[in-house]
């Protein structure tokens, strides 16, 4: 590649096309020039620069420097640097593609030159577990993107029922909720009212809930619950109608069984 720009470089393709009189002007610009006429790259080099040094925008400086540093001082940093500035500068220049072209060469060139070390067991283990992370989150991406497709799959179907269906029509009956099985109506006329709270615990017997108990005096839930040995939470729970603070005499209270 370097080669193959070199022979550009020859042919005058990347000859800066437009450049303002006033950057071509400039004292160290065509001492730059005159210098790498001469073979003195070096000195260019530091024409160029100086230029800069003066007008920081001055892109035919940009541009020679970025030839002199991928071709002749082999600098390929420098060389990206002063390629990048020239191609913001003179961004519709006629030879900014060939520009980028070379930038990306160079860039390619300054990977080969790093030196690449032994591959240590830290950085093998980190290497697996960016791997195992990527791995497992492109599979999160995928599932979310099912999970976003189907959401909006199920929208527009939805929307599409609801503006097909009549008054009272269901919208989207695929989606309908399990309905619970209704009992029977002759089941549920059937079962007495009082006997529903203790139809949770079997009994053999048709005794009623509760024994009826009438406060004496002197008694409280507490002495009346542990007469009957029946928690006191249990004994409240039975009698809502009650106020632990306000038991009087001839009141009547429900004991559980």
């Amino acid at each position: 590649m370097i080669m193959v720009g070199l022979a550009l470089v020859c042919a005058g393709c990347l000859e800066e096309p437009g450049s303002d009189q006033d950057e071509l002007k400039d004292p160290h610009v065509v001492q730059g020039k005159n210098l790498e006429k001469s073979l003195d790259y070096q000195g260019a080099v530091e024409a160029f620069n100086k230029a800069l040094e003066v007008n920081p925008e001055n892109a035919v400086a940009h541009f020679e420097l970025f030839y002199l540093y991928e071709q002749k001082a082999i600098d390929y940093p420098a060389a990206i640097y002063h390629g990048e500035r020239y191609l913001k500068l003179r961004p519709n220049a006629s030879n900014a593609e060939l520009i980028r072209q070379r930038i990306l060469g160079c860039k390619q060139e300054l990977v080969k030159s790093l030196p690449m070390g032994p591959i240590t067991p830290t950085l093998q283990h980190d290497f697996e577990r960016i791997t195992t992370e990527n791995r497992l989150l492109r599979q999160r991406i995928e599932q979310l993107t099912q999970q976003v497709g189907y959401l909006s799959t199920n929208r527009a179907y939805t929307a599409q029922s609801a503006s097909n269906a009549g008054p009272g029509s269901v919208s989207n009956p695929a989606f309908e909720p399990p309905r619970t099985p209704a009992t029977p109506a002759s089941t549920v006329r059937s079962t007495p009212a009082a006997n529903i709270r203790s139809m949770s615990v079997p009994s053999s017997t048709t005794a009623k809930p509760y024994k009826i108990h009438t406060v004496q005096s002197g008694e409280t839930l507490a002495k009346i619950a542990r007469k009957y040995n029946v928690r006191l939470p249990t004994l409240m729970h039975a009698n809502p109608q009650l106020d632990p603070r306000k038991i009087k005499t001839g009141q009547t209270v429900n004991i559980p069984q």
